[in-house]
């Protein structure tokens, strides 16, 4: 049985990557988490993230918010 690719986490701000860096008060990043299924089934695939409490989450595009954790 095939397991799904680990995770892959982005976080940018202009279009640069600025994960683990610091940057300016109210800098709007684009925080991403890709994941890939080698399986040739479909399988639903649960990602749990915690986000930093000084962030404010605007959008979940595909997924939602939960207890102060991204998922999706």
């Amino acid at each position: 049985r095939l397991k799904p690719e680990k995770p892959v986490k982005t976080v940018m701000a202009s279009n640069i990557n600025v994960d683990g860096e610091t940057v300016e008060k109210g800098t709007v990043l684009t925080y991403g988490i890709t994941v890939k299924n080698p399986a040739p089934d479909t399988r639903t695939i649960t990602i749990t993230d915690t986000v930093d409490n000084r962030l404010t989450v605007h959008d979940t595009v595909g997924g939602t918010m939960t207890s102060g954790s991204e998922s999706s």
